[in-house]
């Protein structure tokens, strides 16, 4: 079955909370424009949440991907195919603006599997830049419930430092190599959220995920991305500020939901 936008989303996105759905919108609307605007706080996002559907996300995450007037997006299978468009902003942007290696997938990026693979991919990446990112008051609350974690789950006190202090110093990766998957398993970077007790939508109000999405090496590499536009680009470009960072939300909201 092909990747079809709605059937990739919608369970998701009807599971949502009034204040992810809310903040889903916004993103979709107004993308980096929307951390800086006045409806980011619980009443407003539960507001701009009410009439959120999956048949609008699903309608506007097309609308976002479509390159000129969408006739070489339907004879490529782009249009309405949620893994194409995720293949594509991976290809085209997260690996050349954080200079890594193309990734490689299990599952056709045709298929609902595939789609998947490679929404909780582009959730990891952005969340490693986030973490990487964030400011030191953030960093210092986070190691610490770390270290108390990591005791309670069996580590001794002087590897919980370790892990705390590596974590400060070098962010996601030297963690990873100490947990091994002992406590939190693949999804380590949503996991440390939940040590804080955040919920999806009071991640998303720490600034430095936004700084991180949009000022840092990711905004820089949708910035590349649109100034060398195809002839149908001229036209109507894909908008990938909005586009990602609403996949980011829905991958996000998919993992909390399981």
């Amino acid at each position: 079955m092909m990747a079809d936008n709605y059937i990739c989303i919608a369970t998701v996105v009807n599971k949502m909370g009034l204040e992810e759905k809310g903040a889903l919108k916004g993103m979709l609307m107004s993308g980096k424009h929307f951390q800086n605007s006045d409806l980011f706080t619980s009443a407003d996002l539960k507001a701009m949440g009410q009439d959120l559907t999956p048949e609008w996300v699903s309608s506007r995450l097309n609308k976002l991907f479509q390159e000129g007037f969408g006739l070489m997006d339907k004879l490529k299978g782009i249009s309405d195919n949620y893994g194409m468009q995720l293949e594509i902003a991976i290809k085209k942007v997260l690996v050349k603006s954080l200079k890594i290696s193309k990734p490689v997938f299990h599952e056709s990026a045709d298929s609902i599997s595939g789609a998947l693979e490679r929404e909780a991919w582009i959730v990891e990446k952005l969340m490693e830049t986030a973490i990487k990112n964030m400011d030191d008051e953030t960093k210092k609350k986070l190691v610490k419930e770390i270290e108390l974690t990591m005791v309670t789950q069996g580590f001794d006190k002087a590897e919980a430092a370790k892990a705390g202090a590596l974590f400060f110093i070098g962010g996601i990766t030297p963690l990873k190599a100490i947990f091994a998957a002992r406590i939190f398993g693949p999804s380590l970077e949503i996991l440390l959220l939940r040590l804080l007790s955040l919920s999806l939508n009071d991640f998303l109000r720490l600034s430095f995920i936004l700084r991180a999405f949009f000022a840092g090496p990711i905004g820089w590499g949708i910035t590349a991305a649109s100034i060398v536009p195809t002839a149908a680009a001229l036209i109507n470009r894909r908008i990938y500020d909005k586009f990602l960072f609403a996949v980011f939300i829905i991958g996000s909201a998919r993992i909390y939901q399981n």
